[in-house]
């Protein structure tokens, strides 16, 4: 057996072990209330979508959507006519089966069984980063896709040249005391970019092999499959789309915030929106980057609306060459 398919059979699997794990299940019953921190931190990124959800008659297909189709339903929630998919049913039967979806479907995204543009648009949050072949499943999506697509994902952009030097010279700071000379063509070679680089997450331990970095990998065997604007670039240039947006968003997780109610009577909601507006801070000097990137790619030009409702809401707006050999 290859080694994605595998890794599929992985994720299935890994859902039906929750299904009997009563910690998991305590957890997964908070994902329905809306007045906790972990549903605050959420609902922030859902705001992905709000530049496109002036079309009541719009469909929207969510991927990787297996905890009970909680994508759509949140998506629902924005006035959005969105139905589920994941290649687990097990949490989409039980959502169906308690009226909290009318449909679902079980779909790989690697392979997404319907036609091309079945639907105006595609959503997928956080689910790019866990998949063994992720570009293939973004291929799908925008195969699929009428209008757009829209990704909500950890962000592996280059850091910002201010926090490129601020690093390089607290790692001179660190390094006075041993070795100056041999530490900082170590700084060097790790800090300034190289045209042929790894990219890597700030999620999990990274080790060095040669002179690569791999990792993070997840418990479930996944590699951490994080995204760039410039990936996204690429593979939109290579498609002929003609534009993409994109948007940072800074997030913290303490862990039992799903139980936590979203008052500042609670602390770890208090140690949450700080930690968000420290990180916020230092992202408007380019000291640091967003942990999330969020990114539309479009199929067709941006119409006039959608770019004012994306202005309003500080998108930045690539408009892509068009193949002049079409």
């Amino acid at each position: 057996m290859t080694y994605y398919k595998r890794a599929y059979e992985k994720e299935v699997e890994n859902w039906a072990r929750q299904s009997g794990d009563l910690q998991r299940i305590r957890v997964h019953e908070t994902w329905f209330h809306s007045d906790t921190a972990d549903f605050w931190r959420h609902w922030r990124m859902y705001g992905a979508v709000d530049p496109l959800a002036g079309k009541s008659d719009a469909t929207w297909l969510t991927v990787g959507d297996g905890r009970y189709g909680l994508d759509s339903i949140r998506l629902r929630q924005k006035g959005i006519n969105a139905v589920p998919s994941d290649i687990a049913e097990q949490y989409l039967r039980k959502a169906k089966q308690d009226g909290l979806i009318d449909q679902y479907y079980v779909e790989n995204v690697e392979s997404l069984t319907f036609g091309d543009d079945s639907f105006d648009y595609v959503f997928c949050k956080e689910t790019f980063h866990h998949l063994p072949r992720p570009m293939i499943a973004l291929y799908e999506m925008v195969r699929v896709a009428r209008e757009a697509v829209v990704l909500i994902e950890p962000n592996d952009d280059e850091l910002p040249l201010p926090g490129r030097v601020v690093s390089l010279i607290i790692s001179f700071s660190i390094s006075l005391p041993r070795g100056l000379v041999s530490r900082a063509i170590r700084v060097l070679h790790g800090v300034w970019p190289k045209k042929n680089h790894v990219h890597t997450t700030s999620t999990g331990d990274l080790q060095e092999v040669g002179h690569c970095i791999v990792g993070p990998y997840e418990p479930g065997g996944n590699y951490v499959y994080s995204l760039s604007k410039k990936e996204v670039v690429k593979a939109a240039l290579g498609l002929n789309l003609p534009a993409i947006a994109h948007k940072g968003l800074n997030d913290y997780y303490i862990k039992g915030c799903e139980f936590e109610k979203a008052t500042f009577k609670s602390s770890k909601y208090q140690r949450i929106r700080v930690s968000i507006f420290r990180a916020d801070m230092l992202s408007k000097l380019r000291l640091r980057n967003q942990d999330l990137l969020m990114i539309i790619i479009f199929k067709k030009p941006i119409c006039k609306d959608t770019i004012e409702r994306l202005r309003s809401g500080r998108w930045n707006i690539i408009q892509l060459p068009r193949n002049p050999y079409p």
